[in-house]
């Protein structure tokens, strides 16, 4: 099947052929889902925001490709919520990748705030830690497992 302008694999195709493209964006940056974190505050998120664009939103809404996507069998979806100033210690998930979508509130980790509407991708046993900030956080997470 053709490719869209985007350079995206069009919709219609299977799954890896979307996953290879990512993947190859990804090794051009010299980053590797299985070892980076990944953020929407890095450097390069700007720059795949733009390279990873659909062409076929709805009229009015822009859309645009994360550059992650979770390898497993099945992902879980938690809501999760965080009182202010709460630390959660350095950690890692075993079990496969999660991705931490934040709602409200602020956190922050590697000494960056992040707020409404990052997100942060954290490959399987990778550590990490954060600080929850002043007005507490809430988010939408996604783990490759049925408890988190």
């Amino acid at each position: 099947m053709a490719k869209k302008k985007s350079g995206l694999p069009n919709k219609d195709e299977p799954f890896s052929a979307c996953e290879k493209e990512l993947l190859l964006a990804l090794e051009a940056e010299g980053l590797d889902l299985d070892r980076d974190i990944i953020t929407s505050r890095d450097k390069f998120s700007r720059k795949f925001s733009k390279m990873l664009t659909c062409d076929d939103p709805p009229e009015g809404f822009a859309k645009f490709r994360l550059p992650f996507f979770l390898r497993c069998e099945g992902v879980n979806f938690y809501m999760s919520s965080a009182v202010p100033g709460t630390k959660v210690p350095r950690h890692s998930h075993k079990n496969g990748p999660v991705v931490r979508f934040i709602l409200e509130g602020t956190i922050t980790y590697r000494k960056t705030e992040y707020s409404t509407g990052d997100w942060i991708y954290l490959p399987p046993r990778k550590a990490y830690a954060f600080q929850v900030g002043p007005r507490g956080a809430s988010f939408i997470l996604g783990y490759c497992c049925c408890c988190a």
